[in-house]
């Protein structure tokens, strides 16, 4: 062993380094010294005597390290190092060489060579640990390029999330949007070139929402974690969309600059709630009836019979007494108002009376029709003007007809009524508009026939009673309170549904749905 050499290491098997030694040089004898002394060590090694050849040899190999004598006999370094570039392979070397000028190294090291060897005495003993060295820097080289790659394909995969998710995303750094996907940019309309270098609270439709949310940072009593509130984004429109803004904090985001938050739409989530909302309370409403309907067709049958007899008596005692006696205008008031009484026993009667009759298909505009015949005259005479829009084509509805009918002539009555608390006189607004559309709702045509009037107003807290039975704005010698209750149940008889919109200082709108064709 030479005096500088260090202590061998322990030998490595084949397969404990990828890349192979390829040495090139002329002398034969160092070759295989070098050979001999590296495959010691564990390391794969080919041997090349000209430059030619070692390039050859290295367009075989994806990955070699390069052992290269100065001077060959057909080429320099510089020149073999140069062919490989030009043909686009940039092989890591290491030069050996017999001239112990510094220049020579310091031009090599300028050139990409990864270490120098002079061949003196010591060539020998630092063989072994400048290959280690070089090698080892390769290692460390591929696994920090490999380390990158993963990291970029991470970031592209994280990349794609963050686009294609299904909500809106923003970063902010400082109450400044760093950066935000297509989604987000999609809910507020404009380009993301807009949206990014804004500050945050532009977003939102009002400081205190924006305030609410603590997107630009709060003081030191910020709560850590993730914060969530329902808010209002303003689009570029200039139209408002509610949602669900989820913020996390500093403390949240790991590595991320700032603040991450979420915007989800409210707008299906608000639209199915109104629709259950709706429903429920359709259910409550059909309830309440089923049961009013119930005692409503007992108590019928039970003061029906001394109604009629009471009617009777007053009608004998008229036809006793003179038509000067002051007893019978009181008997005429009595059959007046038992009259009165037996026109709600028939509405109560109505009401509670099972639908078993069969139903025919009948035309809207036909049934619309025949019951404008019956108020078209007081309603003139009332200065009251109808405004009809029915598209043509409009399909049948199966049910009962003059059921219908009677849903129409109810909706009239109190359209007219409501037209004339509001305009005792004539008025260009004294208009009741009824339109009619076919709609589809789960794959199942529905017929929908609107009923609108700008009368007297309708207060929000009579919504939830306005089908109620016996429930009345009217004055008592108006109205019994039964007609829109017998609406509603004939509706829901015929699996449709009768509703109310208030419109705010403008009236009502009645909108009654039913199933279209022989759906029904």
């Amino acid at each position: 062993m030479a005096p500088d050499e260090p202590a061998p290491n322990p030998p490595r098997t084949a397969t404990a380094r990828r890349t192979p030694i390829l040495v090139v040089e002329d002398d034969l004898d160092l070759t295989s010294l070098i050979q001999l002394r590296l495959e010691g060590s564990g390391l794969t090694v080919v041997c090349a005597g000209t430059g030619a050849e070692a390039i050859r040899i290295a367009r075989e190999h994806d990955d070699l390290l390069l052992l290269l004598d100065y001077q060959l006999p057909d080429m320099n370094v510089l020149e073999l190092v140069g062919q490989l570039a030009s043909e686009g392979r940039k092989v890591p070397f290491i030069v050996m060489t017999g001239r112990g000028d510094e220049g020579v190294a310091v031009d090599m090291m300028k050139a990409g060579a990864r270490d120098y060897l002079a061949k003196n005495l010591s060539f020998m003993g630092r063989l072994r640990p400048v290959v280690e060295h070089v090698l080892e820097g390769l290692d460390n080289e591929r696994r920090l390029a490999q380390a990158e790659a993963d990291l970029a394909a991470r970031t592209a995969t994280l990349r794609g999330i963050f686009e294609a998710a299904p909500v809106g995303i923003g970063v902010t750094s400082e109450g400044i949007l760093v950066d935000v996907n297509m989604f987000l940019c999609t809910m507020l309309g404009y380009p993301r070139g807009e949206v990014l270098g804004r500050k945050v609270d532009w977003l939102f439709a009002s400081t205190r929402e924006f305030e609410l949310t603590a997107l630009a940072g709060g003081g030191a009593a910020e709560p850590a974690g993730t914060r969530a509130c329902e808010t209002t984004l303003r689009r570029a429109d200039g139209t408002l969309l509610d949602i669900l803004l989820t913020v996390s904090s500093p403390e949240s985001t790991g590595s991320l600059p700032g603040r991450v938050f979420t915007a989800q739409d409210l707008s299906e989530r608000r639209t199915a709630e109104r629709e259950r909302e709706r429903l429920e309370s359709y259910l409550r409403q059909q309830q309440k009836l089923e049961s009013i309907g119930t005692l409503a067709s007992g108590v019928a049958h039970e003061i029906n019979n001394p109604i009629m007899a009471v009617m009777n008596y007053a009608q004998l005692i008229i036809d006793r007494v003179h038509p000067d006696d002051v007893v019978r205008p009181l008997a005429e008031a009595i059959i007046h108002e038992n009259e009165r009484v037996a026109t709600i026993v028939r509405n109560l009667l109505s009401f509670a009376r099972p639908d078993t009759d069969s139903r025919t298909p009948a035309g809207v505009a036909d049934m619309l029709e025949e019951t404008l015949s019956l108020v078209r005259a007081p309603f003139r005479k009332e200065n009251i003007a109808i405004d009809i829009d029915l598209p043509p084509g409009l399909a049948e509805v199966r049910c009962r007809r003059q059921q219908i009918q009677q849903i129409f002539l109810n909706l009239l009555t109190n359209a007219r009524d409501a037209l004339n608390e509001k305009y005792p006189g004539a008025n260009p607004d004294k208009v009741i508009r009824i339109a009619a559309s076919e709609t589809v709702v789960d794959g199942h045509r529905r017929v929908h026939i609107v009923f609108e009037n700008h009368g007297a107003e309708l207060a929000p807290e009579l919504i939830d009673r306005i089908f109620d039975p016996f429930f009345s704005t009217k004055p008592r010698d108006k109205g019994t309170g039964l007609g829109l209750a017998i609406s509603f149940r004939i509706a829901a008889q015929h699996r449709g549904h009768l509703q109310v919109e208030p419109l705010p200082g403008l009236g009502a709108r009645f909108l009654v749905d039913l199933p279209a064709g022989n759906e029904g």
